[in-house]
C-alpha cells in the first residue's frame, strides 16, 4: 500500500505556510491562498496515481462562527 503524501496548511506568525514533513515550508499572507497551493499538488499527485491530502491546521478563531480559543484545530481537505 502507498503511504499518503500529506501537505500542511498551517498557521504562522506571518501568516500561513505549506508544510511537508519537516523539510518543506512555502509561506502564504492568506489562509485561501496556502490552501490553493497545497490543493494544486495534491491534485498534480493524485493525476499520477499517488495517495495525497491536504491537512488544514490552525486555531478556532480562524473560523467565522468560533470564539477566541487557543486551542488547535486539525481539518482534513481530500
Amino acid at each position: 500500500m502507498d503511504e499518503m503524501i500529506c501537505f500542511r496548511v498551517v498557521k504562522e506568525p506571518y501568516g500561513w505556510a505549506v508544510r511537508m514533513g519537516q523539510g518543506m515550508m512555502t509561506p502564504f499572507r492568506s489562509r485561501r491562498r496556502a490552501i490553493e497551493h497545497a490543493s494544486g499538488f495534491v491534485e498534480a499527485l493524485r493525476q499520477r496515481g499517488e495517495p495525497a491530502q491536504v491537512i488544514i491546521e490552525g486555531w478556532p478563531s480562524d473560523r467565522e462562527t468560533e470564539p477566541r480559543s487557543w486551542s488547535r484545530i486539525t481539518t482534513f481537505w481530500q
